[in-house]
């Protein structure tokens, strides 16, 4: 996959017009083989003057070590929760804590991640310019946000947020 942005479009009609030659056409008279021939020589046409996009393996931009030692931590509570499952009875009082530690790092994950998302999508919206008055407005004026401010104090000129917050309350 490539850029469209920055591409120099006359350098492309140029690298066009040197693939594909008068007498293309006739290497076959299957039309299935000519498109692939066609689809071919177009993409590697664009390949000359695109810039190539690396594939990113984790679409999550904001995970980072902290958020591996949670998750690696509640694996293994998890782990030991099962194991301990498996072969003592789970009424005890050790599998009662052993659950208990699972569910509190559980916790502490999910909210680690909810946490990470929501400061992402706040430093997405200011650093990007979206974060003006006019979206304050419209976010204030918004049906969803309307029904949930309670209270005149909430009204005064809320920060991005502050809004986004109450709406990821919901």
């Amino acid at each position: 996959m490539g850029k469209t942005e920055n591409v120099d479009w006359d350098k492309f009609k140029v690298n066009i017009d040197n693939v594909f030659d008068e007498h293309w056409h006739e290497a076959s008279n299957d039309i299935n083989v000519l498109w692939d021939i066609w689809k071919a020589k177009v993409n590697y046409a664009a390949d000359m003057v695109m810039k190539k996009v690396p594939f990113v393996n984790n679409y999550r931009n904001f995970w980072d070590k902290p958020l591996d030692r949670k998750l690696k931590s509640r694996r293994d509570a998890n782990r030991l929760q099962r194991l301990h499952n498996r072969t003592r009875n789970h009424d005890s009082q050790l599998g009662t804590h052993i659950s208990g530690v699972y569910k509190k790092r559980k916790l502490a994950l999910h909210e680690a991640i909810k946490r990470k998302e929501f400061d992402r999508k706040v430093k997405c919206l200011t650093v990007k310019g979206i974060a003006t008055n006019k979206i304050v407005n419209f976010l204030e004026t918004a049906p969803e946000v309307r029904k949930k401010v309670l209270t005149p104090v909430e009204l005064s000129i809320p920060t991005i947020r502050t809004i986004l917050s109450r709406m990821m309350r919901t």
